[in-house]
This record gives C-alpha cells, sequence and structure tokens, in this order.
C-alpha cells in the first residue's frame, strides 16, 4: 500500500513537472507572440505615416499642377493677343502701304517741270 501511495505520489510530482514545463513553455509562446504583435503593430504605426505622407505630398503635387495649368492657360491668353496683334500690326502695315502708294501718286501729280 505503501509503495503505491508512493507510485501515484511519483506520478502526480511527474505530471506536476510536465504541467510546468508546459506552463513554462506557453508563457514563452506567449511572450513571443506578444513581441511579434508589437512589431506588427510598429509596422502598421510606420505605414500609417507613410500613407498619411503620401497624402499629403499628392495635395502638394495636385497643387503644383493646378499651378501648371493656370499658368498654361495665363500664357495661351497672351499667345492669342499677340497673335491679334500681329494680325492687326500686319493689316496697319497694309494700309500704311497703300496710303504711302496713294501719297507717292500725289505727289507725282504735282510734280514741278
Amino acid at each position: 500500500m505503501i509503495q503505491s501511495i508512493q507510485e501515484e505520489t511519483q506520478q502526480a510530482i511527474e505530471a506536476i513537472a510536465n504541467g510546468m514545463n508546459e506552463a513554462e513553455s506557453g508563457v514563452g509562446t506567449v511572450r513571443e507572440t506578444s513581441d511579434a504583435l508589437q512589431q506588427i503593430t510598429a509596422s502598421f504605426d510606420q505605414v500609417a505615416r507613410m500613407v498619411k505622407e503620401i497624402a499629403q505630398a499628392t495635395g502638394v503635387q495636385n497643387q503644383a499642377v493646378q499651378n501648371v495649368l493656370n499658368n498654361i492657360e495665363q500664357i495661351e491668353a497672351i499667345n492669342r493677343k499677340t497673335l491679334e496683334n500681329s494680325e492687326q500690326g500686319v493689316a496697319m502695315a497694309g494700309q500704311l502701304a497703300s496710303q504711302a502708294n496713294s501719297l507717292d501718286d500725289a505727289v507725282k501729280a504735282f510734280k514741278l517741270n
């Protein structure tokens, strides 16, 4: 009977020891999982910051594109006005040439002999 109690006690001690080993192993696994989750959280935070920076940069680029488009529209308006002025200048030059010819003809009529 004592031997039976000793064997059962020994089995209980071994079961407790196995349980402690498994508990320690479980604690180690929980620590590793906690470390991995902290790294994942840090990575998510970094990605969130990067996304925010990209969004801000995109906004700045959008504003720059709008400025370029506005400048191009202004250049186009200036070019149109320059073309109109050039066409008016050509027409005026033609009128001046015509008037010069008319004046030349008028002057020739009054030539003194």
